[in-house]
């Protein structure tokens, strides 16, 4: 489960502008007669303007004739970022940021990019190390909540945020984020103070806590109902679509979960669970093509989440690709050992790739998994039978009245 998207509204222009003693304003003009500072000017006002796409090619200009200095890359960074150039945009903040390690803006607009490019890990590592720095802002804290959140490290939220309870209790993002963080951990009666707090302000993300709590208690009819007051009041918050979802998955209505997961990628690409339960949903109706390029969207999100895996793994082998597959299938075999289906799709890569005493000793575990669950079930046929037999000489060892 997610929170807020904070970095899509954080992702903010660089701080500062070069100064006029920076190497960008000493040099001297090129021979074309541009004169680098002039250029400068102009693409900072463009920027100011919203004219990103003249202010990036200024700035490029600029770089041409003088030497990187800070400030002046991570603007052309932040230009980059808002065309959607992300790739780009990273790479000019990362090299900002070998010349002033320590700027601690500039090393969160990089967390920022990376976020809005689907690399929460490597988002949330930048802004721990400007978390690291000192007491973090709030806008810190509540951005590494939100990719530890993405991240499926709830208790890393809680860890994170519950100390800061009375300092930031009040913010509804802060709530939203920590209860999240709390009912994804199973912790319902923890989380219920926060569900007070911001019910109390009848928003739509009280209803969407509401909804999940719901969900954790096997509840998603009542779930449904709190998530359509929650998309009319704000069609476009996150979570909600996700969770209409997986409970049309309870229900057996797998087009309508498809068109939901769709709905929820449609406001947020990066949401794990929709990328995953959506590949799911794919491999099984046949259409494994188009499942593949979502579970491999899932799995960039979360590298080492064994279910991401294992969705991709199993549908490499599905494609005829198992020397690819069989890494991601063994993953999963550690990760899920008593998983019968697991352990068969691992027999299976392995004798495609030619190791078949490998894949004999993966059908020998997919035999003991198998007599593991019969010799559960007659347990448990014997001992209803005890149970009920108890009861009824019980009931004929009853005196009459």
């Amino acid at each position: 489960m997610h929170a807020l998207g904070f970095a899509s509204a954080l992702l903010l222009l660089a701080a500062g502008v070069p100064g006029s003693g920076g190497a960008a304003t000493q040099a001297p003009p090129a021979e074309t007669g541009e004169d680098p500072r002039e250029l400068l000017a102009r693409a900072v006002a463009a920027q100011r303007g919203g004219e990103v796409a003249e202010a990036a090619a200024l700035y490029e200009r600029v770089l041409e004739r003088v030497s990187p200095e800070p400030r002046l890359l991570s603007n052309l960074a932040a230009a980059y970022a808002r065309l959607g150039r992300l790739d780009e945009a990273i790479d000019r903040y990362a090299q900002a940021l070998r010349l002033d390690p320590a700027n601690a803006a500039i090393r969160l607009n990089l967390a920022f990019a990376l976020y809005k490019a689907g690399r929460i890990a490597d988002a949330a590592e930048e802004a721990t190390k400007v978390a690291s720095g000192g007491a973090p802002e709030k806008t810190v804290v509540l951005f590494l909540a939100d990719c530890y959140l993405r991240l499926g490290r709830g208790h890393e939220v809680v860890e994170l945020l519950e100390p800061l309870l009375g300092a930031y209790g009040d913010d509804m993002a802060f709530s939203y984020l920590l209860g999240m963080a709390l009912l994804g951990e199973g912790e319902v009666g923890r989380a219920q103070i926060l569900i007070d707090r911001v019910l109390s302000r009848d928003s739509p993300e009280a209803h969407v806590m509401l909804a999940l709590a719901h969900v954790r208690r096997g509840g998603c009819e009542a779930a449904l109902v709190e998530l359509e007051r929650a998309r009319a009041a704000s069609p476009r918050l996150p979570a909600v679509n996700h969770l209409v979802g997986h409970c049309l998955m309870e229900r057996n209505d797998w087009p309508g979960a498809e068109a939901a997961f769709r709905e929820e990628l449609a406001i947020d690409p990066n949401h794990f669970e929709s990328r995953l339960l959506l590949a799911t949903l794919l491999h099984e109706a046949g259409r494994k093509e188009e499942a593949l390029s979502h579970a491999e969207r899932a799995f960039a999100l979360r590298p080492g989440d064994p279910a991401a895996g294992l969705a991709l793994g199993s549908l490499r082998l599905a494609l005829g690709r198992a020397e690819e597959a069989l890494p991601l299938l063994e993953a999963a075999g550690r990760a899920f050992p008593d998983d019968k289906k697991t352990h068969l799709r691992l027999a299976l890569a392995y004798f495609r790739v030619g190791r078949p005493e490998d894949a004999a000793r993966q059908k020998e575990i997919v035999d003991r998994i198998e007599g593991e669950a019969q010799a559960r079930a007659a347990d448990g046929v014997r001992g209803a039978v005890s149970r009920t037999l108890g009861k009824v000489e019980g009931a004929e060892a009853r005196p009459e009245p």
